[in-house]
């Protein structure tokens, strides 16, 4: 982009939220449409062999048996739970290795949060729907695209489901280029990955997927103009 003129580096908050929304945009119809080009000639072998997996269905949100909305509020509630024992196992394993060293060590890797946190500290409310709208409804649309429909559901070809949600969870770890959070982000897409294996609907990750991260994000938003920021640990403040 730098040889076409546009440096995002000396643009203001706002012209940022809006560059990285329509960048997002643009990676997302992109991404999205490689993956129908590669599923579609192929769509009846997919629902054959992998017992219908790439699927979108509105239909009975709160049904019993795979309620895509049921199981959505269930699987972000278990992400709650996940990750707070996995953040006090990984404290403890920080504090055995070297207490305050440690953490400090672990603190200083880039984090899935630290490129936006200069756009959520403007006071432009327009900034901060941009990127809520890029954080909560484009990334976990093609994310879960991308990790469970395409890649969790291929696995399952030559890996047990269980195998296939833990090897496209940590590919997803991998992808966000975010040491600081790589096993919380393992644990995340696990979680994502086992509800949309109840469910066989793409729409419980989606779910779930833009619940915690607009949770994270309004938290975030929320720590920083309250100025209790550094209270909370969140990096620069």
């Amino acid at each position: 982009m730098a040889q076409l003129g546009v440096d995002p580096a000396k643009m203001d908050a706002n012209a940022q939220a809006e560059y990285l929304l329509a960048v997002q945009c643009a990676e997302t119809v992109v991404s999205l449409s490689l993956v129908y080009a590669l599923v579609s000639p192929h769509m009846d072998v997919v629902k054959d062999e992998s017992k219908d997996w790439f699927k979108f269905d509105f239909s009975d949100p709160f049904e019993r048996e795979r309620g895509w909305a049921k199981y959505g509020l269930i699987g972000y509630g278990t992400t709650f739970l996940a990750l707070a024992a996995t953040g006090f196992v990984l404290d403890v394993a920080e504090k055995a290795q070297g207490g305050q060293q440690a953490i400090e060590k672990a603190s200083e890797q880039v984090g899935t949060i630290d490129g936006v946190l200069p756009l959520i500290s403007s006071d432009n409310n327009g900034t901060l729907l941009a990127v809520l709208t890029v954080t909560s409804v484009l990334a976990p649309l093609l994310e879960e695209v991308v990790f469970r429909g395409f890649i969790l559901a291929s696995l399952t070809k030559w890996l047990p489901t269980p195998g296939a949600v833990l090897f496209s969870s940590v590919l997803f770890g991998l992808a966000h280029f975010a040491p600081r959070d790589f096993v919380e982000l393992v644990v995340l897409g696990m979680v994502l990955g086992f509800s949309y294996a109840r469910t066989r609907n793409l729409l419980t990750p989606m779910l779930i997927h833009s619940m915690w991260n607009s949770g994270v994000l309004v938290v975030v938003a929320a720590a920083i103009k309250g100025g209790f920021a550094h209270e909370l640990g969140i990096p620069g403040f």
